[in-house]
């Protein structure tokens, strides 16, 4: 998934319209608005531990079953953090150690890119072992907010300079890099020996997992943030055209297409069965038959789908921008039950077992789905990274 950016209100004398800044200034912000890196994601599950970095920089090693800290301190450390504040005003303007992907994890260690280029690897209890430029750190205009995906020890990310790099973390050197015509916001998917990603220049591309050469591009009709999902020897992604695309993973030819979409497509779609489930940001999530495209059943939010979804047992959870969490019968998408959070949420929706997992703006809550479809809230309301009491019993559970 693609986070949805968030940005930071600042007044500027001149605004310089591009796509990119369009995009962001369209959810967030008025004309007067630039990005500023604050970062956040859901993040990945390892065992019974929930690897999040939150809207505040910082990487949190959560307990599944209580919310609580399971390492202390959280990474970045005070040495870190101290980094900042010995660099001079010219390479301030570069420097952030905002995170907007979610962690990677290969063969028991964590490896981050921060917004402004820097590859780091840590253990599995947030010590730092060793970081490494892999971006142009000079430069305001190469920025990483996508999830990294590491396959044979060999990590794979796009940023805003128009690049994918792939980055051998066993020998710490870049394998190789792959040029497009436009920023690359969403991760990729790796199938087989092929590397699927989407781009800013309205492209969908599949190249070469072992040296980055160019296998096929297919164009849409708008630029891409969704990551696409290849299953079964299909691609499927949507676009800001409106148009969600069922793409051959071996030609580039398109199978087919969905067009009733009346908003961009910013989530990527998920797969169970013979099903596809499509968010919009339209605030309508979509199945379709997956062979064919045909529509089955669609369900209306009253804000804007903007993360995936998932699926837990014979249901699909959805989140909203309208603050709500809401649970539907996978086969008709009856709504069985909703819980208000009270707050804007973004993140894709993640699962261990019966509980599922998102962020807010300033917390990561978690969910317990039941057999019956009831939904309780568990760690006492939610981890508040703000809060000098992450979890406290004095909050008041969503539902």
């Amino acid at each position: 998934m693609t986070l949805y950016l968030n940005i930071k209100k600042l007044n500027v004398n001149k605004l310089k319209i591009s796509l990119v800044i369009t995009l962001l200034l369209l959810f967030h912000a008025s004309c007067t608005t630039v990005a500023q890196p604050k970062g956040g994601s859901i993040g990945v599950i390892n065992k019974d531990i929930l690897y999040t970095n939150t809207s505040t920089g910082e990487i949190r090693a959560l307990d599944l079953d209580s919310g609580e800290e399971k390492y202390k301190p959280s990474w970045p450390s005070e040495e870190e953090k101290a980094i900042d504040k010995k660099l001079d005003k010219e390479d301030q303007k570069y420097r952030s150690l905002a995170i907007y992907g979610a962690p990677a994890i290969w063969k028991e260690d964590i490896y981050i890119v921060t917004y402004d280029g820097y590859l780091f690897k840590l253990s599995l209890d947030l010590i730092e072992e060793w970081r490494e430029p892999i971006g142009k750190i000079t430069s305001s205009n190469t920025t990483f907010v996508a999830t990294a995906k590491i396959k044979d020890g060999i990590l794979i990310i796009g940023s805003s300079d128009n690049t994918i790099i792939a980055f051998d973390v066993e020998n710490r050197t870049k394998k190789w890099t792959f040029q497009t015509n436009g920023p690359v916001w969403s991760s990729v998917d790796i199938y087989e020996d092929l590397v699927y990603f989407t781009s800013l220049d309205k492209y969908v591309y599949a190249i070469d997992f072992t040296d980055g050469s160019l296998v096929w591009k297919f164009k849409t009709g708008g630029a891409i943030v969704s990551t696409p999902i290849v299953n079964q020897n299909k691609v499927y992604v949507g676009s800001f055209d409106r148009i969600l695309y069922a793409i051959d993973a071996k030609s580039g030819n398109e199978i087919w297409r969905f067009e009733n979409a009346k908003s961009w497509y910013w989530g990527t779609p998920i797969i169970y069965e013979k099903y596809i489930f499509a968010p919009s940001l339209d605030g309508n999530l979509y199945a379709l038959e997956r062979e064919s495209g045909k529509l089955l059943w669609t369900t209306n939010t009253e804000g804007k789908i903007v993360g995936s979804p998932v699926i837990i047992n014979d249901y699909i959870v959805i989140s909203s921008t309208d603050k709500k969490i809401r649970l539907l019968k996978l086969v008709d998408g009856q709504q069985i039950d909703i819980c208000n959070i009270g707050d804007n949420i973004k993140s894709d929706i993640i699962k261990n077992n019966d509980l599922i997992f998102f962020t807010t703006e300033d917390s990561i809550r978690a969910i317990k789905i039941k057999q019956n479809g009831n939904m309780d809230e568990e760690w006492d309301g939610g981890h508040f990274f703000k809060e000098e009491q992450p979890i406290s019993s004095n909050r008041i559970r969503s539902c």
